[in-house]
Formats: structure tokens, sequence, C-alpha cells
């Protein structure tokens, strides 16, 4: 089991595989508590910190095979998010909100007259 006084908030989570599972917000107990920010749900996540395999520098990695409260959908939705990416294929080319090119995008029939 890892010495618990090893770990600070703001340490970054991955996996045994290098995802970004979360940010260290606080330890409560046995659990780690994972700040909200990252999770595409908004809520906190925990793991437990015999979940932890070792401490690499500013980061906790965590054991193969280790339980979170996180869906392997959100684990990987937070590895996208915390890579730059939109956890939605693609969206990251596209503007959030587009236009056809022409006029200015804010609705209306573009007459620009008042």
């Amino acid at each position: 089991m890892i010495d618990t006084a090893r770990i600070r908030e703001h340490m970054e989570v991955i996996d045994s595989q290098g995802r970004h599972i979360g940010t260290v917000d606080r330890i409560e107990g046995a659990r780690i508590k994972l700040t909200s920010r990252d999770a595409t749900d908004g809520q906190h996540h925990h793991v437990d910190t015999d979940a932890i395999d070792r401490v690499d520098g500013d980061r906790l990695v965590l054991r193969e095979g280790a339980a979170t409260t996180m869906s392997e959908a959100q684990i990987a939705a937070a590895s996208a998010y915390h890579a730059g990416q939109s956890p939605l294929s693609g969206a990251q080319d596209r503007p959030l909100f587009g236009t056809s090119g022409e006029g200015t995008g804010m609705g209306g029939s573009g007459s620009g007259q008042h």
C-alpha cells in the first residue's frame, strides 16, 4: 500500500495505460476524491488508495484493472478532454456555433438593414 502522505492536491491520476483519470481534490479516509472539473458528468469520483500502484513525480499511477467510481466511457472522455480533444469524435474540427459561411451567424434574414 502506498504512503498516503505522498499524495497531494492537484496531482494527476492516470490508469496503468497512461490515460488521464482525474485530478486529486483531497483524501477522504481510504479514498481519493477527484475534482469534478475533469468529470464529464460534473460529479466527484473516487479511487481507493489501495488501487494506487505508485507515485511517479506529480502523478498517481493506478494498478492494472483498478476500480474507480467512473465508467469506462467516463474515463475515455476525461482522458480525451485532458489531452485537449473533444470526447465527441471529430468535434474538435467543427466550431461550436457554426454558420454556412455567409452572414453573421446570428440568424434572421441577413439583410443587414435596420
